[in-house]
């Protein structure tokens, strides 16, 4: 009982404490959603990563996306709703067939432009077979998940074997797509792709670079067979690109009390004193 009541004495803190900061963004003139309050009480965690980055980035301006590992478009059509002056986003979604929901999501700004590029991103070029279950395309990955991380989801990955599908898809580096993306505006990365984060991050260095924002998200433990936890070398080859760590996500209790993954959100290094109140 008592534990019950913690968690929901935490789950209204989180929500109350969301909610404090978008009063803070729109007293220093940033642009918010008029149900912002409404939003942040029904799905926080969706929507946090908007609320943090407009830490970092004023979206009275023009700020584009590239967002690695679409799925269906979800993250974009709440990303227009805290972003809405966005008007080119890069969508890299390996299985075409989930195109028509792509497009159905970004039917929110109808004089959006925007590229949706049916391709895995990695470190080469190549072909690669991909693991998913058509239920819950959201973890589909082209890496194998190891016996700890299928027994967490015991509804949404068999844990007699690897997914309920796979198929061959192409491979190729953000480089090749995006070095021209977007240079006359600031814009964000996101990085969701189940454990290939590390090789997209060292086929997009130049890409990289110029991004104001990288929302990544890593591993803390191993998930996935044969293959590290991604954070510390994230870290590392991020850092040269003047890109650091100053956002670590919450995340659900389903898997561990600990950070299994989280979402972290990177900034240029002139952006890391916005985090001061008196800053933004």
């Amino acid at each position: 009982m008592i534990h019950f009541v913690k968690e929901k004495l935490s789950a209204l803190s989180y929500r109350l404490e969301l909610i404090s900061e978008c009063n803070r963004l729109i007293k220093s003139g940033k642009n918010l959603p008029k149900n912002y309050k409404k939003l942040m009480f029904r799905q926080p965690s969706r929507y946090d990563d908007f609320i943090q980055c407009l830490c970092f980035v004023n979206n009275n301006n023009t700020i584009n996306l590239i967002d690695i590992g679409t799925n269906e478009g979800n993250f974009i059509k709440d990303f227009l709703l805290f972003f809405p002056k966005c008007n080119s986003i890069n969508c890299f979604e390996p299985l075409s067939y989930l195109n028509d929901k792509i497009k159905e999501n970004l039917k929110i700004k109808p004089d959006l432009k925007y590229q949706i590029i049916n391709k895995a991103l990695s470190n080469k070029t190549d072909k690669q077979k991909i693991y998913y279950d058509k239920n819950n395309t959201e973890l589909a990955s082209l890496n194998e998940y190891n016996i700890n991380y299928r027994k967490s989801f015991p509804g949404l990955i068999n844990n007699e074997y690897k997914a309920s599908s796979e198929e061959i898809v192409e491979i190729d580096l953000l480089d090749n797509f995006c070095k021209g993306f977007s240079l006359n505006n600031e814009f964000i990365v996101k990085i969701d792709s189940q454990g290939n984060e590390l090789e997209v991050i060292q086929g997009g260095i130049e890409t990289l670079r110029r991004s104001s924002v990288v929302l990544l998200e890593c591993s803390f433990a191993p998930q996935y067979i044969d293959k590290e936890h991604t954070f510390s070398e994230c870290v590392a080859i991020l850092k040269n690109l003047d890109l650091h760590p100053i956002i670590f996500q919450k995340y659900g209790k389903i898997i561990s009390s600990y950070g299994v993954e989280r979402d972290v959100i990177f900034v240029k290094k002139e952006l890391l004193s916005k985090v001061y109140y008196k800053n933004y």
